[in-house]
């Protein structure tokens, strides 16, 4: 689950092309086309383009776009954006999303970088996760609070897990 086209590749490729080659069936979920990451005309449709180009390289097996606009790194947010917009519907938007996948594990944005539209995916993404009571959400690059599985796998340590059922 991520905020912009490009998100999927820096924040978690590596991870999307793991889990592919170990035959997991994998989706990336945008919540926006980016269109406030730079210059040019349509510049919402060549980010989108990129992202599917992109998620065909990773293995990617579905790409959603929720259809928010991008609220850019400052500045007032407009109510169609990710961050203007009401953050139950943001949340309806992510849980249909991730209801229609049905995923086994939900990888977001850390929002280390201050994006205020990765602190929003990130905050909404875990909040749907939290109450499936068999998955679980993290970021790629902090792992579950717990290191070990322990339901199914025996123990095993986070991330040669296999089971991605983490408590």
């Amino acid at each position: 689950m991520v905020a912009h086209p490009d998100d999927e590749t820096f924040g978690c490729g590596s991870l999307l092309l793991h889990a592919r080659a170990a035959g997991a069936t994998t989706a990336v979920c945008c919540a926006t086309r980016g269109e406030a990451g730079g210059t040019g005309a349509d510049l919402g449709a060549v980010r989108e383009r990129e992202l599917r180009e992109a998620a065909a390289v990773l293995g990617v097996d579905h790409v959603d776009l929720l259809g928010f606009l991008d609220s850019g790194m400052s500045g007032p947010a407009a109510p169609a954006t990710l961050v203007g917009a009401p953050v139950v519907d943001v949340t309806a938007s992510v849980r249909a999303a991730v209801d229609a996948f049905g995923p086994d594990v939900l990888v977001t944005l850390d929002a280390s970088d201050g994006h205020r539209d990765h602190a929003r995916i990130r905050d909404v993404t875990i909040a749907v996760a939290r109450p499936a009571s068999a998955r679980s959400a993290c970021t790629p690059h902090r792992p579950p609070r717990t290191t070990a599985c322990r339901r199914t796998c025996g123990g095993r340590s986070w991330p040669t897990c296999t089971c991605a059922r983490w408590t």
